[in-house]
């Protein structure tokens, strides 16, 4: 089982879901954020910039093992893994998909468009990913 954390008020939320997941099937979970390396604009046009892969990585690592602390905590029974990939949150989530009994991703709600009810990472998994897909929504708050 696979969940993607993305460091957004939301993940709390995520997290839960997938640990509860995990917990009531008896499975492993992986946790996974993913990053990009920043674009730049320079004279030769728009790229990547000559950036401390190591030291980004690291950031997100620490990231992701901060917001999945407290629930290994909470879900001690749970066998977490933790995996940072370089890359968009969907190429990775789509990859370890084909793998998965299920993948668990958040969403950052619609802001204002009602019709638009998914993130593009969602929507991609939806399309695309081999596995089911949980989009763990928070109760709306009125």
């Amino acid at each position: 089982m696979v969940v993607g954390v993305d460091g957004s008020a939301s993940s709390a939320h995520t997290l839960e879901i997938a640990f509860q997941e995990a917990a009531a099937r008896g499975t492993t979970l992986t946790a996974i954020a993913a990053y990009e390396l920043p674009m730049v604009w320079s004279g030769y046009g728009v790229g990547p910039q000559a950036f401390d892969v190591a030291e980004i990585e690291a950031a997100e690592r620490k990231q992701l093992d901060d917001a999945v602390a407290p629930w290994r905590e909470k879900y001690p029974s749970v066998h977490v893994e933790t995996l940072v990939a370089r890359g968009t949150a969907a190429e990775a989530l789509i990859g370890v998909s084909q793998t998965a009994e299920l993948v668990v991703v958040g969403t950052r709600g619609h802001g204002g468009f009602a019709g638009l009810l998914l993130g593009s990472v969602g929507q991609q998994l939806l399309h695309y990913a081999h596995s089911p897909v949980l989009i763990a929504r928070p109760a709306a708050s009125h």
